[in-house]
């Protein structure tokens, strides 16, 4: 993976007490049951092998968001803007360059 080193490198600066502190910050923030509020166009990107994050939190983002697109890019983790920037940089310029329809008033 091209970026490894550099995924590596700000790594090496997390100290125990700072992973611990990011976890307790985030712990119980919870704001799926607000993402039908949404009303812009989101695209939703998850890489087909995130351990992180199971493939169902996409998918239901997807289904929650009205104006929503899920792209699942293959053979990615939990940072496929990296992994594979060249298909990342794909589907975000067809999202970006596709008009969404608009509803009618």
């Amino acid at each position: 993976m091209p970026s490894y080193e550099w995924c590596y490198d700000a790594a090496t600066g997390v100290t125990t007490e700072t992973a611990a502190a990011s976890l307790k910050a985030i712990h119980g923030w919870d704001i799926r049951d607000r993402l039908s509020e949404l009303q812009m166009p989101v695209l939703v990107v998850s890489g087909d092998r995130d351990r992180s994050v199971p493939l169902e939190t996409p998918v239901f983002q997807k289904q929650t968001i009205r104006n929503s697109q899920l792209c699942i890019i293959p053979g990615c983790a939990h940072i496929p803007h990296l992994e594979n920037p060249d298909m990342f940089n794909m589907a975000l310029k067809e999202f970006l360059t596709t008009p969404f329809p608009t509803a009618n008033p």
